[in-house]
């Protein structure tokens, strides 16, 4: 388990940093369908999960809906319109989506079941699908100018990653010691353990400082405020991983898919983006 884990890992972000070479328009679109990919597998793997608890999604609804705010996003990234227009764009997604689950409650034969799909559709929308297609507002900054949205998600993707690998290789191998290491939520997530976030939490803050320096990162004034956001970032991570994590629980199961050897499903890998995205472009528009 630990070498394929960290061999999908290691593929993943080479080919993560290699779609990066890629600017302007054919960037962004190899962008755009990445993302799509990726929030239908999520979203698909979701509604498994979701399904186990009674909450099964409207999969087609959630999934225009996905599509509809990741190209909301890009577009209000790449300035086509103005913020009034965008923040129509994101009423009107929202707007139709309210309208449209009234009607079907209205017309259903089934209420209390359209009830619970509605709800497991809302739940797809506004814990998964929205936070994670702010990462386009990252992407997107600087675009057709100094591209500036390509360091920072790389940025935010490598500080992520790093401190989560930090954290499973430290982990698994001190649980393997005489005595084991120390579990933080065994209920939840069995091998998270005190050792590997201190690891994690170290290996985050100085990815954070050095890639700052290497990646000169214009939004990040101050080595000190690098410091800050290799620990936002290591923590914000870390509470989307055992956010899924808890999910996964309710649902009982172990991994939310197959998708990639080693680590399982897109959730399995996506899940330290959930929060962290929101969470880095805060920081960003913060300008500390």
């Amino acid at each position: 388990m630990f070498l394929p884990r960290l061999a999908s890992t290691l593929v993943l972000l080479v080919l993560f940093i290699g779609s990066l070479s890629l600017k302007g328009l054919y960037g962004i679109t190899l962008f755009i369908i990445i993302g799509i990919l990726l929030l239908f597998a999520g979203i698909k793997e979701m509604s498994v999960m979701l399904e186990k608890m009674g909450l099964t999604p409207l999969l087609l609804t959630t999934q225009i809906t996905a599509v509809a705010i990741l190209l909301s996003m890009v577009l209000h990234g790449m300035r086509l319109y103005d913020f009034f227009n965008s923040l129509f764009f994101i009423l009107l997604i929202f707007g139709g989506f309210s309208t449209y689950s009234w009607l079907l409650l209205i017309f259903s034969n089934n209420r209390n079941k359209t009830v619970m799909q509605i709800s497991g559709t809302v739940f797809c929308v506004l814990i998964f699908v929205f936070p994670l297609s702010i990462t386009a507002l990252i992407y997107t900054i600087g675009f057709g100018e100094n591209n500036a949205g390509l360091h920072l998600i790389l940025y935010l993707v490598l500080v992520t990653k790093i401190g989560d690998i930090a954290a499973y290789v430290v982990g698994t191998l001190s649980s393997k010691i005489p005595g084991g290491n120390h579990k933080i939520a065994a209920k939840i997530s069995p091998k998270k353990s005190w050792e590997g976030a201190v690891a994690g939490l170290l290996m985050s803050i100085m990815a954070a400082i050095f890639l700052w320096r290497i990646l000169k990162i214009e939004f990040i004034h101050r080595e000190i405020t690098a410091l800050f956001v290799g620990i936002a970032l290591f923590f914000g991570g870390f509470m989307g991983d055992l956010a899924e994590s808890s999910l996964k629980r309710c649902a009982e199961i172990k991994d939310s898919g197959k998708t990639i050897p080693g680590i399982g499903g897109v959730l399995d890998l996506v899940d330290s983006l959930i929060i962290n995205s929101p969470l880095f472009y805060l920081i960003l528009q913060l300008k500390i």
